[in-house]
């Protein structure tokens, strides 16, 4: 029988394996690639799927409070972007280890281990409860 720990850690090895044969691919090491999938790409497309509705927002004309709404969702993402670029910035060793420390303080924060397949999990978080909020609205 498989013990559930080993289970658990299955979509993680996964991801590990996936960066491991993208950094092949692109001449990378590990920590390299793992700072531009995990907190580069992960981020801009979070921050792109932002700024998609605004765009669409004013190309069919929407009313202006919708508009408004949308433009301070893309400004916040976009800052939100920028900031954490800044705080994970060059060289990718720091980049890397600044993002596991983050973690696991997050880690410590809420209390109880945290799947450890997303190191970038907390922009992650940000930028899902700042869309939530604003299709509630």
């Amino acid at each position: 029988m498989i013990h559930p720990s080993k289970i658990a850690l299955f979509p993680f090895m996964l991801c590990v394996k996936l960066l491991e044969f993208l950094g092949r691919r692109f001449n990378l090491t590990y920590k390299e690639i793992s700072v531009v999938v995990n907190l580069w790409v992960q981020g801009f497309l979070l921050m792109v799927s932002g700024i998609l509705p605004f765009a669409k927002g004013i190309i069919v004309g929407q009313p202006v409070l919708s508009i408004v709404c949308w433009g301070l969702y893309v400004f916040i993402y976009v800052v939100g972007f920028v900031w954490m670029l800044w705080h994970y910035r060059l060289p990718f060793e720091r980049a890397f280890d600044l993002c596991v420390e983050d973690y696991y303080g997050f880690q410590k924060d809420v209390g109880y281990p945290i799947m450890p397949s997303i190191l970038s999990f907390s922009w992650g978080y940000f930028f899902s409860f700042l869309r939530l909020m604003f299709y509630c609205i």
